[in-house]
């Protein structure tokens, strides 16, 4: 069919949109943990959660691309999956990251002064 690319991309598309909302889930309730009890474990968490869901994401790119002859700037089959995941692994990571050294900032007790 026709439509098969077009349905798989959106699909790719809806994945991804559904790993950055959980994303602001968890983040919510990191902050909230850091806020209150001064945990990282959610933070921590968050971060494994990017790493796997991201690969993920990589490795399903990677298929729709080599299984319907899609554009890639890669000429192997496998260099597109890794730079997008690794693209989306970084952004969030690094998002993540901004997040947690502002909680941190904010709850030291000399900065409440």
């Amino acid at each position: 069919m026709a439509n098969e690319p077009v349905l798989a991309q959106n699909r790719l598309i809806n994945f991804q949109i559904s790993i950055w909302i959980v994303w602001v889930m968890l983040l919510l309730g990191a902050i909230y943990n850091k806020w209150v009890k001064k945990g990282n474990f959610l933070f921590y968490f968050t971060y494994g959660f990017l790493v796997l869901a991201f690969a993920i994401f990589g490795f399903y790119t990677q298929v729709v691309v080599n299984n319907f002859s899609l554009s890639s700037p890669f000429r192997d089959e496998y260099s597109h999956g890794l730079f997008i995941a690794a693209q989306n692994i970084i952004t969030a990571g690094a998002l993540t990251a901004f997040l947690q050294t502002a909680v941190w900032w904010f709850t030291r007790r000399w900065h409440r002064r």
